[in-house]
């Protein structure tokens, strides 16, 4: 485990000096679904301090143990689970419903809470992935939950195109480092202070390339190490 991340973070330095980029401003964020907890343990013993978790279940169940270290919840948010991605998560990146950002807001109030959120693009346009399509709606969901007492706009998060070629993957990421600049025009008050949550375990280095600022890397973290 620990040469896999160290590999990655080499990875992730020569990408960054590649274009110009400080390797410090790059979070590298372990993705953990079916994840044993010991295997998670192995990977925040080599000093990564936030994981992913797709599953609100999953989230549940091993909260408990690892209360030293942050929490993404990186999949699709279904309305019954709100209540446990806000107790357990310590961001939600995956909004793009109205009604999952006030069922948010509400859960957090009553859990007296302060829950960072991002905001998801579909910036592929594909059919079977979640997220925003639209500028419009985004920018309208910015706003809405700029309402919110109890939510915090942190980021965009997107995909890059399922089986896509590095073209397509630089467009799907270089969308959303537009679609942030458009939101600062609209909404100065956010300039500097929002992330883009882009970049996978076969497209990190492009993302990083392309702005990225978190990397969700999971099966290239738990890959069986080569001798």
């Amino acid at each position: 485990m620990k040469r896999n991340v160290e590999q990655i973070q080499q990875r992730i330095h020569d990408a960054a000096l590649r274009c110009g980029r400080d390797p410090e401003d790059i979070t590298l964020m372990a993705v953990t679904k079916t994840r044993s907890l010991n295997e998670i343990s192995q990977v925040l013993a080599c000093g990564i301090g936030l994981i992913g978790e797709n599953r609100v279940q999953e989230l549940q169940e091993k909260a408990p143990f690892l209360d030293t270290v942050r929490i993404h919840c990186i999949g699709p948010l279904q309305s019954n689970k709100v209540k446990a991605a806000v107790r357990y998560a310590d961001c939600i990146q995956t909004v793009s419903r109205e009604k999952i950002i006030r069922l948010i807001q509400r859960h957090a109030q009553d859990q007296s809470k302060m829950m960072d959120v991002m905001i998801e693009f579909n910036t592929s346009q594909e059919a079977q992935k979640h997220g925003l399509t639209s500028r419009d709606d985004l920018l309208s969901l910015v706003e809405l939950i700029g309402t919110m007492d109890h939510l915090r706009l942190t980021g965009l998060m997107t995909m890059g195109p399922l089986g896509g070629g590095e073209s397509d993957i630089r467009r799907s990421f270089s969308r959303l480092f537009e679609l942030r600049e458009n939101v600062y025009q609209r909404f100065p008050e956010l300039s500097g202070n929002m992330l883009l949550s882009m970049g996978m375990s076969g497209d990190f280095e492009i993302a990083v390339e392309e702005g990225s600022d978190m990397l969700r890397v999971g099966s290239a973290l738990f890959a069986q190490e080569q001798s």
